[in-house]
């Protein structure tokens, strides 16, 4: 099973985590392993990010899930991905409830795949888990 979670959430060592954010977690003093293939490109991460409060939300919301998809997940194959990342949380910044990549990443699992993958939380070894990630996604 893969999760998802947000660095500050996430505070356990019982699974192997991955922070899949373009700067490798180092903003959450991260030093653990890290999975770039699923990073947001940075060129389109800054416009969505300049745009924020310009624009309409879900416009701006939109605009990242196709660039994410178009420039990072379509050159994917998700099996393998989930093969390589099993039994791992996929960190990045973003608390549980704001838009983030790594929903993203969690609903094409389940899409594709037709597995879940839930949000959780871990403070040493009691997890939360919570599945939301279609749901953040239909909000767009």
């Amino acid at each position: 099973m893969i999760c998802t979670s947000s660095h500050n959430n996430w505070q356990s060592d019982k699974y192997t985590t991955y922070a899949i954010s373009g700067n490798r977690g180092k903003n959450a003093s991260y030093h653990g392993k890290c999975y770039p293939k699923l990073a947001p490109k940075l060129s389109f991460w800054k416009i969505w990010h300049d745009n924020i409060g310009k624009i309409p939300e879900e416009e701006n919301n939109r605009y990242y899930v196709q660039e994410y998809w178009n420039q990072v997940l379509s050159k994917l194959d998700p099996e393998q991905v989930y093969k390589e990342l099993d039994n791992s949380i996929l960190l990045c910044y973003e608390a549980n409830t704001e838009f983030c990549h790594r929903h993203i990443v969690a609903a094409w699992f389940e899409i594709l795949l037709g597995v879940e993958v839930p949000e959780a939380k871990a403070k040493d070894y009691e997890i939360e888990y919570h599945i939301d990630s279609q749901n953040t996604l239909k909000s767009i």
